[in-house]
């Protein structure tokens, strides 16, 4: 059960199977797992700095980079891809299909990105890439359909929550919540298999107009109870956008989570008349978020 949980909700049974994921073939899928374990290993290493800096700035603390098997890709040298590809067995390219070269430069794609991957069973499933720095495509996704971030932590949970953004996933994760990853404004088609046990859905959201518009897209199609949770717009002198800023740049991780737990408890149940909401209308939807 969530810490703000309004009413108390039974877990439906364990499904009987897990749902089919869209994996790549057998070499390419092969070749994630190469990369995914040579970023983990690099982030820890004198050249992952940036990476562990950027991490630490965000408020992801060492522990959850390690859980989640975060890396880091200086794209300083291929050699190091391509020689634990031949140690394996695995031919280039099918790192190059999966989209772990870049065809035409013949470089690394996840260059000067935090990796997170999405681990199932222990086996790695996708990948995806956060800059280091603001820049027009922060995230960049292996190729293929796109998966659910998190989805081992949804089994047996009535009560879950779900974000877009892959930062605010790891927050929620490093405080112990059973949450899932989007990453996109639209979910995975792989996702719905994923939430049909799910009694409670909370969809945390930005005061803005893309966290809003994701919101109304994503509410009306889930079979389970969602509940709308909204952030603060400032706390503690600070403009609030998503989940990660109440834990980045020196703020503290209880503080934030205290924070957090609090919205949860005055999160409201989504309604079809909010369908016609306009992102303006939000401080007569929600005047505690104010």
């Amino acid at each position: 059960m969530l810490p703000f949980s309004i009413s108390v909700y039974t877990p439906l049974p364990r499904p009987s199977r897990r749902p089919k994921a869209c994996t790549p073939l057998d070499e390419q899928r092969e070749a994630l797992e190469v990369a995914v374990d040579l970023y983990a290993r690099r982030l820890w290493q004198t050249r992952g700095y940036p990476g562990r800096d950027y991490l630490k700035r965000r408020g992801i603390s060492d522990r959850t980079a390690r859980e989640h098997r975060l890396g880091y890709c200086d794209g300083d040298d291929l050699s190091d891809l391509v020689a634990e590809l031949r140690r394996r067995h695995i031919p280039a390219q099918a790192a190059l299909d999966i989209g772990l070269i870049a065809g035409k430069t013949g470089k690394e794609r996840f260059v000067q990105r935090i990796t997170i991957p999405e681990i199932r069973g222990g086996q790695v499933r996708w990948l995806t890439g956060r800059h280091l720095q603001d820049v027009d495509n922060k995230y960049l996704n292996v190729y293929g359909p796109r998966h659910l971030l998190g989805a081992d932590a949804l089994y047996d949970r009535g009560e879950i929550l779900g974000d877009e953004g892959p930062l605010n996933w790891l927050t929620l994760r490093q405080w112990g919540l059973p949450a899932f990853s989007f990453v996109g404004g639209t979910m995975p088609d792989e996702g719905y298999q994923w939430l049909t046990a799910a009694g409670r859905v909370y969809l945390p959201f930005q005061r803005d107009l893309p966290g809003w518009t994701a919101a109304r897209r994503l509410a009306p199609i889930l079979d389970a109870q969602v509940e709308l949770l909204c952030l603060p717009a400032e706390w503690r002198g600070r403009r609030i956008k998503d989940v990660n800023d109440l834990i980045r740049d020196g703020f503290d991780d209880a503080a934030g989570y205290r924070c957090f737990t609090a919205c949860g408890r005055a999160a409201i149940p989504w309604h079809e008349r909010y369908l016609a909401m306009d992102f303006q209308d939000l401080p007569i939807l929600l005047p505690a978020a104010r």
